[in-house]
């Protein structure tokens, strides 16, 4: 076949034309040149930076919600800055149940916010439900918490709401007072850590975020310059961050060493106050369908364990249309009557 000028131009147009389609069908689904950010991240620039003081460090590095901001917000708290009952009106005549979390726990995405799985597993126990569930919280926290409240409260069960999509640390955190591990702005939440990278403010946490994080605003050398003004471009570069971070999550998943420490101290605190422990997985939209052998496979630090194993519970029957979509990702309302019933479904099985 003979290869014509007007052939190579034809087919330039062609590939010119799919290249601009592309761009628009990219442009059309939100993102932007210059666009690095992951699919399940709600971080997004804004023209004036506002910091919310939602949720403060306390005394004792502990991450709870702020009474005062809440208070506009019709969310009852406690005087810790949990939504929970005050802790010195708790029944010490019921079933004490504490349950240990993050946002799921918090009650994020459930509308209104008291169809949580916590509030309504308190329609179907006995017991007093003690949650100090806060958004953005980690095993780290999960770990301070119990160190504290348990000895103060004295439950007779510790339930640790696990979930799979981000709990498990690469890296570990010191709880220090009064120091914020995220940043809650207009912006979205962002961490004040990054690995070894400490951002010691806001602003500076922003700045990261946009320059260097998820942004290309400030391209390194001319290959960048070409990405940054295609968001087609920027969403195949973006391939390269995306890979590194799936490596170190399944390094993550695999080692889990880091995680463990916090969970076997969690264990420990247990013992020595005579409580019960689960620690009940949640796992994020994209694994909700999966069976639980899958899960035993994957999260073998779990389910391979011969410490963790013996409190592990994964529910059977989940599915993904129990979430939000992403980038929330959290339980919807039947999600949360799904972990309910089987939060209620575990406490029975105490009795027996």
């Amino acid at each position: 076949m003979r290869i014509t000028r007007r052939y190579i131009v034809v087919q330039l147009s062609v590939v010119i034309g799919l290249f601009l389609l592309a761009e628009c069908v990219v442009r059309l689904q939100g993102y932007t040149p210059g666009d690095l950010r992951p699919n399940w991240s709600n971080f997004h620039p804004v023209d004036s930076l506002v910091v919310y003081d939602d949720f403060v460090v306390d005394s004792s590095g502990i991450l709870v919600a702020n009474k005062d901001f809440f208070r506009s917000k019709d969310i009852s708290l406690n005087s810790d800055g949990f939504r929970t009952a005050e802790f010195e009106r708790i029944d010490t005549a019921r079933h004490k149940v504490m349950l240990i979390g993050d946002s799921f726990t918090w009650g994020l995405s459930a509308h209104p916010i008291d169809s949580c799985f916590a509030d309504l597993l308190r329609g179907k126990s006995a017991g007093s439900i003690i949650n100090l569930g806060i958004p953005s919280a980690d095993p780290a926290q999960y770990d301070a918490i119990a160190s504290k409240y348990i000895p103060r409260i004295r439950p007779e069960t510790v339930i640790v709401m696990f979930y799979l999509g981000n709990d498990i640390m690469p890296y570990a955190r010191p709880i220090i007072p009064f120091k914020p591990f995220y940043y809650y702005t207009n912006a979205g939440a962002m961490m004040a850590d990054d690995r070894d990278r400490h951002l010691n403010s806001a602003r500076e946490a922003y700045d990261y975020y946009t320059r260097e994080k998820f942004f290309l605003l400030h391209p390194a050398n001319f290959f960048e310059v070409i990405v940054s003004k295609s968001a087609l471009m920027s969403r195949i570069y973006s391939f390269k961050y995306r890979w590194a971070e799936k490596k170190l999550a399944e390094k993550s998943i695999a080692d889990m060493s880091v995680t463990k420490h916090y969970l076997y101290s969690i264990i420990d605190v247990c013992k020595q106050n005579n409580c019960i422990l689960h620690i009940v997985l949640i796992p994020e939209i994209k694994e909700a369908d999966k069976p639980k052998s899958f899960f035993e496979k994957r999260y073998q630090g779990f389910f391979a364990d011969p410490l963790l194993s013996k409190y592990t519970y994964i529910p059977e029957g989940n599915f993904s249309r129990y979430y939000t979509p992403y980038p929330d990702g959290h339980l919807n309302n039947a999600g949360h009557r799904f972990y309910a019933d089987r939060l209620a479904d575990i406490l029975k099985m105490e009795k027996k």
